[in-house]
């Protein structure tokens, strides 16, 4: 019988383990909250959905459907769970419509969008036809497509297309009607969308969920305290990180927006708000939607974002765009006929509403914000106004949390001295190691760099031990980059004059 190698002299141990490298950080996640009608039992999370899925689970035309596949339009590379609700019992469809008025002077192609600048809607006209003919044509236009609409002609008035909204309770409530081209002899108005009522179960929608949601997206078929209060619990979660940002639209008069905003105060919701005098026309899952795609695939490792930043060196997403600005992200949405002031669009920043607006680049993101204003006490606070800002600090907390939790799984804790060539921690290693880690947060320009700023975090860093428990406590304010968001200039000119 042959001999066994492995018990040849001498005994050699040569083991294969880790480096000692950084820990990165997790995945982006989106959630969506939307109506749907498909197989799934309402309330429950689908997890990872994809594209030949979603129609069956979450139902052909729904919204929590229209709403995943905006977000594969914007972003092809994260994680899409949804949470489906049932339309709500003895619910009410939002009504709008669209009159016309005169006799075609010409042959003409007339392209409307009904709800939102997706859904496209083609009519060819013909030189001499009625507005009630015409009517007609933009009826039947708009039943053959595949939205969430059903158009009919009021029965007194035959140019008026009455359109009512496929899904019952307040989530279209606000959307229009928008006709993109001229036609000479015609006149066109549109009534915005009203009367659509009832609210969604969403109770215990939450219950069970541990999995971390970067990227929360809902309208109104959600009520937006429950995700608020959800999202706030799970902020700063003990030994875990879990913080996530929840984006929404609402309709509605400055004044409502306005009202609404200075009513809430959370670091954790975005709202988007658009104004009557500066509409776009946009149903609110599918932008926000667009919104929270975008965002993600920003904060996504490689991921190609060259079509939504400025600047070529930051075409590739990452973690570091957490603290590179929002404002002038290219949105898809059409400009919209009317503005505002500009002192009216820092108003309703002020009260933390996040604006898309006109520029000359066609629609752009304004300055992303969050609702929040004051602290635990009432007493004003800016820390974390902007969205940036959150994404900053989730960022800073969780690569402290991760890469201590893998630096220090295994290690004894000890008041005095190390011991050489054993896994052993005091209060001025862990302070070393901390430090370490702000550097590497430089370097991802998401904290402060410079000398000075590395003196003061070690100058007001504080590590603690418990030697009973071999619990540390540390006390370590970061200074996180800021965004630029204006400058106050003053040009001084001189010349001479000649005689």
């Amino acid at each position: 019988m042959a001999g066994n190698a492995d018990l040849q002299a001498p005994i050699i141990n040569v083991q294969v383990m880790a480096g000692d490298s950084k820990a990165g950080f997790g995945e982006q996640r989106i959630l969506i909250i939307a109506q749907g009608s498909g197989t799934n039992t309402p309330k429950q999370l689908i997890e990872d959905i994809q594209k030949n899925e979603v129609v069956e689970l979450c139902g052909e035309g729904s919204l929590a459907t229209r709403a995943y596949s905006r977000v594969r339009d914007f972003n092809r590379a994260n994680e899409i769970d949804i949470i489906t609700l049932e339309e709500p019992v003895d619910g009410l469809k939002a009504q709008g419509g669209f009159k016309i008025i005169g006799i075609a002077g010409e042959s003409k192609t007339l392209n409307i969008k009904v709800g939102d600048d997706s859904f496209l809607v083609s009519v060819t006209v013909p030189k001499d036809q009625t507005a009630e003919n015409i009517a007609v044509l933009v009826k039947d236009a708009i039943n053959a497509k595949d939205y969430p609409f059903t158009a009919t002609i009021d029965g007194t008035d035959g140019t008026l297309v009455l359109i009512d909204f496929d899904i019952a309770g307040e989530v279209a409530n606000g959307i229009t009607v928008v006709a993109k081209d001229r036609v000479l002899g015609l006149e066109f108005s549109s009534i915005k969308f009203t009367g659509g009522a009832g609210a969604y179960d969403v109770d215990d929608i939450f219950k069970g969920i541990t999995k971390r949601y970067q990227t929360v997206l809902f309208d109104k078929a959600m009520n937006f305290d429950t995700v608020e209060e959800w999202l706030q619990s799970r902020i700063n979660k003990s030994n875990t990180v879990k913080g996530g940002q929840g984006i929404t639209m609402i309709n509605g008069t400055y004044s409502e927006v306005k009202d609404f905003a200075n009513s809430k105060n959370s670091q954790t919701m975005t709202v988007i708000g658009n104004i009557e005098r500066m509409k776009f026309n946009a149903l609110p899952i599918l932008a926000v939607a667009e919104v929270g795609a975008i965002r993600a695939l920003r904060l996504t490792d490689g991921a190609i974002i060259g079509r939504y930043v400025l600047d070529a060196v930051e075409a590739f997403g990452g973690i570091n765009k957490s603290s590179l600005p929002y404002h002038n992200t290219p949105i898809s949405y059409d400009e919209p006929t009317g503005v505002i002031e500009v002192e009216e669009v820092q108003d309703l920043n002020d009260a933390g509403v996040t604006l898309f607006v006109p520029a000359t680049i066609g629609t752009v993101l304004g300055s992303v914000k969050t609702l929040y204003k004051v602290d635990l006490s009432g007493i004003e606070d800016k820390t974390f106004r902007y969205l940036n800002a959150m994404d900053t600090s989730l960022a800073i907390q969780e690569y402290f949390y991760v890469n201590s939790q893998k630096k220090f799984g295994q290690t004894r804790a000890t008041g005095g001295d190390l011991v050489e060539g054993v896994s052993m921690t005091n209060e001025v290693s862990v302070k070393a190691y901390i430090v370490g880690l702000y550097g590497d947060l430089i370097e991802m320009a998401l904290a402060q760099g410079g000398q000075e700023a590395i003196k003061v975090f070690k100058k007001n860093i504080r590590v603690k031990l418990d030697s009973a428990t071999g619990v540390y406590s540390v006390f370590a304010p970061t200074p996180i980059v800021s965004q630029f968001r204006g400058m106050n200039m003053v040009v001084a000119i001189s010349y001479d004059i000649k005689g």
